[in-house]
């Protein structure tokens, strides 16, 4: 028994997070290749959460019956033309992946593993995905973040714990780490509201924007 999400965070610091929020929701429908539409004629969503250090980003495009996962990547590599942005891939909190990208690079990735809950093939694969803690030093709230990092980023180390500590070091806030648009528990697929149970963060803005997708995206 475990859970399936992709959770996405895009970095606005403490400097300027209301207009990083508002950039991303302007540049929404060109992102996605998508047009405006009311939520009964839309097949895709995506929310936008508060403005904060990191802009929490979900999507129904990560979802594991119907989800898209090309339409999602293009997602999470615009976001990244914004200002840093990492996703975070659960499979059955068995397997993590974290891809933390920035002007449409990727910069580092770690994972514990191949999905669905497969040891990877071979050394070499294990080591691409080993994690240069380095690399988010500029995004970890204090100095030793790194070092925090490095100690639980080990394929022994449970995925869920992996993926809390990392969004502590980073200062995201926990339950939003955990979820996606929806979260999948074994076979129930949990809306993110009815999910996060932290009510002071939910009466916050979490604008969710409704699309119909152009036909034969590239």
């Amino acid at each position: 028994m475990g859970y399936d999400y992709t959770s996405i965070h895009v970095f606005a610091d403490s400097d300027a997070p209301a207009r990083t929020r508002a950039h991303i929701i302007a540049q929404l429908p060109d992102f996605v290749s998508g047009q405006p539409v009311p939520e009964n004629d839309a097949n895709r969503s995506v929310v936008v959460g508060p403005s904060d250090r990191w802009i929490f980003v979900g999507d129904t495009c990560s979802g594991t019956e119907d989800g898209d996962a090309a339409a999602l990547d293009r997602l999470i590599h615009k976001l990244s033309t914004v200002a840093p942005t990492l996703a975070i891939h659960m499979s059955d909190s068995a397997c993590v992946h974290l891809y933390l990208r920035h002007a449409g690079e990727l910069i580092d990735k770690f994972g514990t593993g191949n999905f669905p809950f497969y040891p990877f093939n071979s050394d070499e694969e294990a080591a691409s995905f080993r994690g240069v803690e380095g690399k988010w030093a500029a995004y970890a709230l204090h100095p030793d973040g790194p070092s925090t990092l490095r100690s639980v980023w080990d394929t022994r180390h449970n995925a869920n714990g992996i993926v809390q500590t990392t969004a502590e070091v980073l200062g995201i806030h926990p339950e939003l780490a955990g979820c996606g648009f929806t979260i999948f528990d074994e076979a129930e697929e949990i809306y993110f509201r009815d999910w996060v149970e932290d009510q002071s963060l939910l009466s916050k803005p979490f604008d969710v924007f409704h699309f119909q997708l152009e036909q034969n995206v590239g």
